[in-house]
């Protein structure tokens, strides 16, 4: 910087100022990774099970049956939603999940959601099942 008895010069001064400005208006912040989590539990006859999950903002949510034991044959349904005041709420259901299938979904925006798991009348026996969510 040039000096002029002891003190920077004005334009000198506002150049540093917009070039320390224009660096940190220029570094955008990364969108976050999706966030996986493992699902899981015992399902019994004519019940649901429902597990929360918090996003950090809106994006994609997928979800995948890997397994129900011992008939994985066998179809259930499971949901989307939210949670309020400790219930959850779905607003999106697909009653045709099988084991393999992957249910893809998009998230509006960060808060505490619900993903459920239900038998639509197909279950015999209580089940075990494991799912993968994926969301943002």
């Amino acid at each position: 910087m040039a000096f002029v008895h002891g003190r920077p010069r004005a334009g000198a001064v506002a150049l540093a100022l917009a070039i320390v400005t224009a660096a940190c208006g220029s570094n955008p912040t990364a969108p976050s990774q999706p966030v996986t989590e493992s699902l899981g539990g015992s399902l019994a006859t004519g019940n649901a099970n429902y597990h929360t999950f918090t996003t950090k903002g809106s994006g994609d949510l997928s979800l995948t049956l890997n397994s129900i034991d011992p008939t994985a044959s066998v179809t259930v349904g499971v949901g989307l939603g939210t949670v309020s005041n400790g219930a959850c709420t779905l607003q999106f259901v697909n009653e045709g999940f099988i084991v393999g299938a992957v249910w893809s979904n998009t998230i509006t925006g960060a808060g505490t959601y619900c993903v459920a798991i239900y038998d639509i009348g197909q279950l015999t026996q209580t089940v075990t099942y494991s799912m993968t969510l994926v969301h943002p």
